[in-house]
Protein backbone atom coordinates (compact mmCIF):
# COMPACT_ATOMS: atom_id res chain seq x y z
CA UNK A 1 0.00 0.00 0.00
CA UNK A 2 1.31 3.13 -0.98
CA UNK A 3 2.47 6.13 1.26
CA UNK A 4 -0.72 7.91 0.06
CA UNK A 5 -3.63 5.38 0.43
CA UNK A 6 -2.50 4.94 4.27
CA UNK A 7 -4.24 6.95 6.60
CA UNK A 8 -1.63 9.21 8.46
CA UNK A 9 1.07 8.23 6.59
CA UNK A 10 1.21 11.62 4.76
CA UNK A 11 0.37 13.69 7.66
CA UNK A 12 3.44 12.16 9.63
CA UNK A 13 5.27 12.87 6.29
CA UNK A 14 4.80 16.59 6.32
CA UNK A 15 5.46 16.48 10.20
CA UNK A 16 8.96 15.38 9.52
CA UNK A 17 11.49 18.59 10.13
CA UNK A 18 14.44 18.56 8.73
CA UNK A 19 17.45 20.03 10.96
CA UNK A 20 19.07 23.12 10.76
CA UNK A 21 21.28 24.01 8.15
CA UNK A 22 23.27 22.43 5.33
CA UNK A 23 23.96 19.26 6.11
CA UNK A 24 27.19 19.05 3.97
CA UNK A 25 28.42 21.67 6.40
CA UNK A 26 29.81 21.30 10.01
CA UNK A 27 27.02 21.69 12.25
CA UNK A 28 26.35 24.92 14.11
CA UNK A 29 25.82 24.08 17.62
CA UNK A 30 23.19 26.89 18.29
CA UNK A 31 21.50 26.53 15.33
CA UNK A 32 20.90 23.08 16.68
CA UNK A 33 20.30 23.87 20.51
CA UNK A 34 18.97 27.16 20.84
CA UNK A 35 15.17 27.23 21.78
CA UNK A 36 15.93 23.28 23.67
CA UNK A 37 14.05 22.28 26.62
CA UNK A 38 15.24 20.37 29.20
CA UNK A 39 14.04 16.89 29.11
CA UNK A 40 11.12 16.28 31.50
CA UNK A 41 12.40 14.73 34.64
CA UNK A 42 12.63 10.90 34.97
CA UNK A 43 9.35 9.60 37.26
CA UNK A 44 10.33 8.01 40.47
CA UNK A 45 11.32 4.02 40.19
CA UNK A 46 12.13 4.46 36.89
CA UNK A 47 13.30 0.93 36.15
CA UNK A 48 16.20 2.35 33.14
CA UNK A 49 17.59 5.01 34.60
CA UNK A 50 19.71 7.25 32.50
CA UNK A 51 22.24 7.64 35.47
CA UNK A 52 22.70 4.76 38.58
CA UNK A 53 24.34 5.80 41.23
CA UNK A 54 27.30 3.55 42.90
CA UNK A 55 27.82 4.29 46.27
CA UNK A 56 29.73 1.34 46.93
CA UNK A 57 32.18 -0.67 44.84
CA UNK A 58 30.05 -3.95 45.97
CA UNK A 59 27.12 -1.86 44.40
CA UNK A 60 28.58 -1.17 41.48
CA UNK A 61 30.08 -4.70 41.06
CA UNK A 62 26.26 -5.42 41.38
CA UNK A 63 24.66 -3.49 38.62
CA UNK A 64 28.03 -3.77 36.40
CA UNK A 65 27.55 -7.36 36.14
CA UNK A 66 23.70 -7.20 35.79
CA UNK A 67 23.81 -5.60 31.90
CA UNK A 68 23.84 -7.51 28.85
CA UNK A 69 27.24 -8.55 28.65
CA UNK A 70 26.86 -7.45 24.98
CA UNK A 71 26.94 -4.16 25.60
CA UNK A 72 29.10 -2.74 28.50
CA UNK A 73 29.48 1.71 28.85
CA UNK A 74 32.26 0.66 31.28
CA UNK A 75 34.20 -1.23 28.39
CA UNK A 76 33.20 0.91 25.30
CA UNK A 77 36.52 3.24 23.79
CA UNK A 78 35.10 6.51 24.71
CA UNK A 79 38.24 7.94 24.13
CA UNK A 80 37.94 7.43 20.19
CA UNK A 81 34.58 9.34 20.56
CA UNK A 82 34.19 12.14 18.41
CA UNK A 83 31.07 14.56 19.06
CA UNK A 84 32.62 17.06 16.27
CA UNK A 85 32.30 13.99 13.46
CA UNK A 86 28.15 13.99 14.29
CA UNK A 87 26.23 14.78 11.53
CA UNK A 88 23.50 17.06 11.73
CA UNK A 89 20.73 14.62 10.64
CA UNK A 90 22.30 11.93 13.49
CA UNK A 91 21.71 14.59 16.07
CA UNK A 92 18.45 15.14 14.76
CA UNK A 93 17.55 11.38 14.70
CA UNK A 94 18.23 11.28 18.13
CA UNK A 95 16.60 14.63 19.54
CA UNK A 96 13.11 13.03 17.61
CA UNK A 97 13.80 9.63 18.32
CA UNK A 98 13.19 8.76 14.85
Amino acid sequence: MSAERRPGAARLARAIEAPPGDPTEAPDAMAILCGCEEPPPFPEGNVFPTEWRTETPKLWDLYDESRDPGWTPNRLPWETLRPEAFTRAMIHTYETHT
